[in-house]
């Protein structure tokens, strides 16, 4: 009896042991936390090496397909790229299930780029991967390769983290549904920017504007809203807004947003101001027979507008094969019209 008594001793004495440790293991803020390690891999090699303990502190089963993981870094070549899982497990309760065959791996191309993030590669979970227990963490450990094995440069590689184990990592992110719910991504530190910033011109009379770009490592996608080729050109870096688009607008602001797919987009302020309505020049009517000589009144409209005149030169064109003009006369509106008016007359 007594030996019994001493291995059920000895056996609850570990029970409490084991389960004492998993509870400091875990102990953690509530959420998602994840530690990284790259087994030591130098900065240059033939092979991104990136391991992933997922903690799951949130309270409740996580279902691993919800989850995803992302490594970003720059591509450096345009190559084609393959992705392995070596393994993947997680401790349930005192059950350890191998997921690795329920991984899964994408390569995505940034529209929004860094200096150290052009490219992300994406660790996920098929749909039956299972869920993670609460208090439990699961291990991913993932290998990514070009398919002609030559070595990255992942000295400037914005996940890249040199440790053969585990350590808190901030610059892997993960999502639960596709929301952030660990790391930073990485932030474009260059914005996209275009000069000029804004152009004025009267409403109905604009000329070509004239745009360029510097995109600082972004791709410029357009001019929301407007048609290359319409609306604008694009040459390299240049963009002309077109005048014959420009003149459809009506006065006030008109803000053009140059999409360089950043979080803020530089923009086109335009002011279009309404036509100032002057002085007119208003030619009148008359009628006759073939031969007669008649008198074409030309009139000045909304004087008062413009205050005073001082100087007006004006032409006025006709069909020279049906009239022939023979005198022009200054009306009452010019004084001392002998020495404030002239006139010549050309007909052919």
């Amino acid at each position: 009896m007594r030996r019994k008594s001493l291995s059920l001793l000895l056996v609850l004495v570990m029970m409490i042991t084991l389960l004492g440790s998993q509870l400091t293991a875990f102990a953690a803020d509530s959420g998602i936390s994840v530690q990284f390690n790259n087994g030591n891999a130098s900065s240059s090699s033939n092979s991104i090496y990136a391991k992933y303990k997922v903690t799951n502190n949130t309270g409740a089963p996580l279902n691993l397909a919800d989850l995803k993981l992302r490594y970003y870094y720059t591509i450096d070549e345009e190559k084609q790229q393959n992705f392995w899982c070596d393994h993947a497990g997680m401790m349930n309760g005192y059950n350890y299930v191998d997921v690795t065959s329920k991984v899964t791996g994408t390569f995505v191309k940034m529209s929004q780029t860094t200096s150290t993030a052009d490219y992300y590669f994406e660790v996920g979970f098929a749909s039956d991967a299972g869920t993670l227990a609460s208090g439990s963490y699961i291990e991913v450990q993932t290998r990514v390769a070009r398919a002609d094995w030559t070595n990255y440069n992942q000295s400037n590689d914005y996940s890249y983290k040199l440790s053969g184990s585990y350590v808190d990592w901030n610059q892997v992110t993960a999502y639960k549904g596709g929301t952030l719910v660990f790391g930073i991504e990485p932030i474009q530190v260059n914005t996209p920017s275009i000069s000029p910033t804004t152009s004025t011109f009267v409403q109905g009379n604009a000329s070509d504007i004239t745009v360029s770009l510097t995109p600082n490592g972004s791709t410029f996608r357009g001019v929301t809203g407007l048609t290359q080729g319409t609306d604008y050109t694009l040459s390299g870096n240049t963009v002309v807004i077109s005048k014959n688009y420009l003149n459809t607008l009506s006065a006030g602001t008109k803000a053009l947003t140059f999409d360089f797919g950043a979080a803020v987009n530089p923009v086109l302020t335009l002011t279009i101001q309404p036509r100032q309505e002057g002085l007119g020049v208003v030619v009148g009517t008359a009628s006759g027979k073939s031969g007669d000589t008649v008198t074409i009144p030309v009139t000045f409209k909304d004087v008062t507008k413009v205050n005073n005149v001082g100087t007006c030169n004006f032409y006025l064109g006709y069909d020279t094969t049906l009239l022939e003009a023979v005198s022009v006369e200054a009306g009452p509106i010019v004084t001392n019209a002998a020495t404030n008016f002239s006139s010549a007359i050309n007909n052919g």
